[in-house]
């Protein structure tokens, strides 16, 4: 906690995103709370009891973003959010030492990275398609071993004129920098010019473990990591999707995929079976129309348990006869979802296909000779066939 004094207050649209909210500018004589910059996510905290909800620098100054005002000269007490404060400074401390290690050992730049709030990532200067894998768990495992060593983490502020050390690594300051610079030193391991914060000693990141890579842009590629706190919370929730399964699938963590594999063939078999077993459906009432001696001017068929191979079937078995026959079929795929489709002639649809819609509220367009439509219920399914009976929208007697 600090106490400091409010200097200014006023009303701001404040960041992107928190658009939309009422948000009050406020700046103080000093302030605990790190701004957004390096890479690193603002903090989080408190003055008195009004929540900061965003921190950012502007033009050298610290802004503070709440939901409530405070008047000016008053003294407020800072309060920290520390759980988030300690998330990002394992982090990022953990990003500094994954960087050293790829760049020294195995000779991969970092050009970007950043700070999620479940995971973070690291850009390097390497193609994916040349990326060995293998570097992962000599990466992870040299990490680890640094960990475990106990190495110092110091800061070290350099004012403007002091000389810099030469082996700091830095991908370059903004334009706009002004004022001290800070080194972030890895004892033995590391020289970088960063603003975020950052652990103390490399103990308090407890461990890091690398998930996974992924092809980035204009040839880089993305490496993926967790460290601290993190990494035991990603096992808890690991651990807790494994016992889901084995519940559902009554059987041990070892035989998971083994039995997720033969649930996907199984169930990839059983719709192509379905696929064929409704396609015969539809054929055979595409029959029974086409035995009518009498075809109507308007032809119904609702299915409760409908697909679009069915559907789709009868409509191109009765194409033939759309110049003649209007036909309107419904069908309910789930219990929030049905579907609408109209087959006949284009003036019909054209025509049909606007009141269609605004009746069922649904969504849809016709093209090809047929109108369809997605909707959440068909409660006015008989309110849409009696307006369709209109003689203005049948098709006409040769």
């Amino acid at each position: 906690m600090l106490l400091s004094e409010v200097v200014s207050c006023e009303k701001s649209l404040g960041p992107e995103n928190l658009k939309g909210s009422e948000l009050y500018r406020i700046t103080l004589k000093d302030t605990i709370l790190f701004p957004e910059g390096g890479g690193q996510p603002e903090d989080h905290g408190f003055l008195d009891d009004i929540s900061v909800v965003h921190v950012r620098r502007e033009n050298g100054i610290v802004a503070h973003y709440t939901l409530s005002p405070l008047a000016v000269g008053k003294e407020v007490t800072i309060k920290l959010d520390w759980e988030r404060r300690f998330d990002h400074m394992q982090q990022h401390s953990a990003q500094h030492l994954i960087t050293a290690i790829a760049e020294q050992d195995f000779n991969m730049a970092t050009t970007s990275w950043w700070l999620g709030e479940t995971y973070s990532f690291i850009e390097l200067d390497i193609d994916f398609n040349r990326f060995d894998e293998k570097f992962l768990k000599l990466l992870e495992e040299r990490a680890n071993e640094l960990i475990l060593q106990g190495a110092k983490v110091e800061v070290t502020v350099y004012e403007e004129g002091d000389e810099k050390p030469e082996e700091a690594r830095t991908r370059g300051l903004p334009d706009n920098h002004s004022g001290p610079i800070r080194v972030i030193t890895i004892d033995g391991v590391d020289t970088n010019m960063c603003c975020g914060t950052h652990v103390n000693n490399l103990l308090h990141l407890q461990m890091i473990k690398i998930l996974e890579v992924e092809k980035g842009k204009k040839g880089k590629t993305n490496l993926y990591f967790i460290a601290g706190r993190r990494v035991s919370q990603s096992l808890s929730r690991c651990l807790g999707r494994e016992k889901q399964l084995s519940s559902l699938l009554k059987n041990g963590p070892e035989e998971h995929v083994m039995l997720v594999d033969k649930l996907i063939k199984s169930t990839k078999q059983s719709e192509k079976v379905c696929s064929s077993l409704w396609k015969e459906v539809a054929k055979n009432e595409a029959k029974l129309f086409k035995e009518l001696p009498l075809k109507p001017k308007l032809y119904e068929l609702h299915r409760k348990d409908g697909t679009t191979d069915f559907v789709n079937t009868f409509s191109n078995e009765v194409k033939e006869f759309a110049e003649g026959t209007v036909f309107f079929i419904t069908y309910a795929e789930t219990q929030s979802e049905a579907h609408v489709m109209l087959i006949g002639p284009e003036e019909t649809l054209k025509s049909a296909s606007p009141m269609i819609l605004k009746m069922f509220d649904g969504k849809g367009a016709a093209r090809g000779g047929r109108f369809q439509a997605k909707v959440r219920s068909l409660a006015k399914r008989k309110e849409v066939l009696e307006f369709l009976k209109k003689e203005s929208l049948l098709p006409t007697s040769e």
